[in-house]
């Protein structure tokens, strides 16, 4: 769940001189027209050897561990001027805690139930994306709610948080030369208890993504996001003080591309390597997505 934002985001650039094409059009900021879906499958494998402690020093765990994200997203438009869309999520999670640290990150695909790997369709729940302000056309807000389904999903080997989630999205990209555009991306993500004991916890990922496309159907893009994780406690002081306390962060870089193979059928790759953390990973991903708009 780390970085299941950045699955969602792919920085477009329109062309002089290209025909028009999906892949120019709907950038991470635009919204579907009325009578219009999209259908996207987002595969996140996420995979360290290590993490990095309070004080940011790495520390080896000995072993390989791996952790996959499936995000089937349905999306529909309701609004003839395209500012009001529909969805759902599902989200599919396995981990895989490998003894051999040489290991392959695909194991994690054999989606065993053993005493260091199992598998669940972790969370569901309703989104809906809108854009605010009629005439910011490079500007839109998106907010899901994902509600819990599976038992258990923080013991171990921790497989996800056991916590309703509600994410929001701000999105908002420009166009800065005939062939560049920058997006950016704040998000507000909280996770709030299911059951007694549990904290609230609140996740502030915000992500600057650069794109230049060699071609109409085609792009390539260089990205940046810095997370800060903040907590509250499950039991509060007697003072009646409630605030968040800063609990950790990590900043991850990456490369990705998208290409539009079909005029409905999109496919992107992203890799990212978490640089810097404080009681976070220290792994990278591999990430791919797979979006059918028509």
């Amino acid at each position: 769940m780390k970085n299941l934002s950045l699955l969602f985001i792919s920085c477009l650039v329109l062309s002089k001189g290209f025909a028009q094409s999906n892949v120019q059009t709907y950038t991470p900021s635009v919204l579907l027209a009325e009578g219009q879906t999209e259908t996207g499958l987002f595969n996140n494998f996420y995979t360290q050897k290590g993490f990095r402690d309070g004080s940011g020093e790495f520390v080896d765990v000995m072993e390989r561990q791996t952790y996959y994200t499936g995000i089937f997203q349905f999306n529909y438009g309701i609004s003839e001027n395209a500012r009001f869309n529909l969805g759902f999520d599902v989200n599919l999670q396995s981990v895989r805690l490998d003894p051999d640290a040489e290991s392959s990150m695909f194991r994690v695909l054999r989606f065993e139930d053993v005493p260091y790997a199992r598998t669940a369709i972790t969370g569901i729940g309703p989104r809906v994306k809108f854009r605010p302000v009629d005439k910011w056309s490079g500007f839109s807000v998106s907010s899901a709610f994902w509600i819990p389904v599976a038992d258990s999903m923080e013991q171990y080997p921790f497989l996800a948080w056991d916590r309703f989630t509600w994410w929001n999205q701000f999105f908002y990209d420009q166009k800065l030369t005939e062939n560049t555009r920058l997006f950016a991306e704040t998000d507000l993500l909280f996770r709030f208890p299911r059951c007694s004991g549990q904290s609230t916890i609140l996740s502030l990922p915000t992500s600057l993504f650069l794109s230049w496309f060699p071609t109409a159907k085609s792009t390539i893009y260089i990205m940046s996001q810095y997370s800060p994780e903040f907590q509250r406690l499950a039991e509060q002081p007697d003072d009646g003080s409630s605030q968040f306390y800063y609990n950790s962060y990590f900043l991850q870089v990456g490369a990705g591309a998208k290409y539009q193979v079909t005029p409905h059928l999109q496919l992107e790759f992203l890799y990212t390597n978490f640089a810097a953390s404080q009681n976070a990973g220290a792994g990278v991903t591999w990430n791919l997505g797979i979006k059918y708009i028509r």
